[in-house]
């Protein structure tokens, strides 16, 4: 996959909660989804998923980092001399990630929607 998740960091901590991700190859990140689900066991996650976070189209290089913040804040990024690290918010007013919580990342690629009205 062209991310990779790396690690989860200060579950339960709204102002420092976060998911981060490396890019493995340049890509647009825009068909990538985050969620959560319950860690059944060492091999197993839960298919109820919750709290989804869809990323928005931006490219990004190898090597580059991806930061998912629990809480509300504005895209941001910081390049340095060997890759840029890029700053995602949720939105989110409250902790979303648990001791038995699992980060769950996806490609979509296709997709439908239809209205619920």
């Amino acid at each position: 996959m062209e991310l990779e998740i790396l690690y989860t960091k200060n579950a339960e901590d709204l102002s420092s909660e976060k998911v981060v991700l490396k890019a493995n190859t340049d890509c647009n990140i825009g068909s990538f989804y985050l969620t959560k689900a319950k860690q059944v066991d060492s091999e197993h996650i839960s298919n109820n998923t919750s709290v989804g976070f869809w990323f928005p189209d931006i490219d990004v290089k190898t090597g580059d980092k991806i930061i998912i913040y629990t809480k509300e804040g504005s895209l941001k990024k910081k390049e340095n001399e060997y890759f840029t690290s890029l700053f995602l918010y949720m939105g989110k007013t409250k902790p979303i990630w648990t001791d038995n919580s699992c980060a769950v990342l996806m490609k979509i690629e296709n997709f439908q929607c239809k209205s619920t009205k």
